[in-house]
C-alpha cells in the first residue's frame, strides 16, 4: 500500500461526532423555544404589571370620589377599606388578588400571583406605587409603574 493512499472503504466508514448540520439544527431548535419561552414570560409580566396600573388608577378613582361624598380626606382609612373590597371584587378571581388597606395613613398593599405591589393615597387622591415585589423586566419611576 502507497503512503499517502487511504482505500474507498475506509474513507467511508463513519466518524463518531456530529455534522455541523446536525449541531445548527439544536441550536435553531433550542433559539426557537428560548424566543417563545421568553415572550411568555414578558406577555404574563405585561398582564401583571397592567394588573398594577389598573388598580392604581381605580384607587385613584375611588378614593377623590369617596372624599366627595364624604368630606374625608382621600386617604381615610374606612373609605379605603371599603374601596379595596370593591376593587377586589371587581379584578378577576383566578388571580387570587388580595388588596389591603389601612395599615397606615393611606396606606395599602396588593399581592396576586406571588407578586405585590404597595400604594399610597395621597391627601390630595393622587396614589403613587412605592413597591414591586416579583417583578423583574418592571420597575418605579415618579411613583408609576415603568417597563425596564
Amino acid at each position: 500500500m502507497a503512503i499517502g493512499f487511504i482505500p474507498f472503504k475506509l474513507a467511508l466508514t463513519a466518524r463518531p461526532g456530529f455534522t455541523l448540520i446536525e449541531l445548527a439544527v439544536v441550536l435553531a431548535i433550542i433559539g426557537i423555544i428560548s424566543a417563545v419561552s421568553l415572550s411568555l414570560l414578558w406577555n404574563t409580566e405585561s398582564a401583571d404589571a397592567a394588573l398594577v396600573r389598573s388598580v392604581q388608577v381605580q384607587l385613584e378613582s375611588g378614593a377623590s370620589q369617596a372624599a366627595m361624598l364624604t368630606g374625608d380626606p382621600p386617604n381615610d382609612t374606612a373609605n379605603l377599606i371599603t374601596l379595596a373590597t370593591s376593587i377586589e371584587d371587581q379584578t378577576d378571581s383566578a388571580a387570587d388578588v388580595t388588596l389591603n388597606c389601612g395599615a397606615g395613613a393611606g396606606a395599602c398593599t396588593l399581592t396576586f400571583k406571588g407578586k405585590g405591589a404597595g400604594f399610597l393615597v395621597g391627601l390630595n387622591g393622587v396614589v403613587q406605587v412605592t413597591s414591586l415585589t416579583g417583578f423583574s423586566h418592571f420597575g418605579l419611576a415618579g411613583g408609576q409603574i415603568i417597563a425596564l
